[in-house]
């Protein structure tokens, strides 16, 4: 899986979390917070943003996270 992938905001939830749509991943939707977004605020990201990110899958659950996730 890449290293690094694009993607675009899905969803933005008040409590500064949300889901970003990718473009590789098998999990089409993955799940980021505030604290993994980098030189950006989350109140600065709107629905349909394209951001690049970092996916880290964890193997536990089976699910990804976005993190690094910056505007591009």
């Amino acid at each position: 899986f890449p290293s690094h992938d694009m993607g675009k905001i899905y969803f933005l939830h008040k409590n500064g979390f949300g889901f970003i749509e990718s473009a590789s991943l098998p999990q089409k939707r993955i799940y980021f917070h505030w604290k993994g977004l980098r030189n950006i605020e989350f109140a600065d990201l709107k629905r349909g943003d394209t951001v690049e990110f970092t996916p880290k899958k964890y193997e536990d659950k089976n699910s990804w996270n976005a993190l690094g996730v910056t505007r591009s």
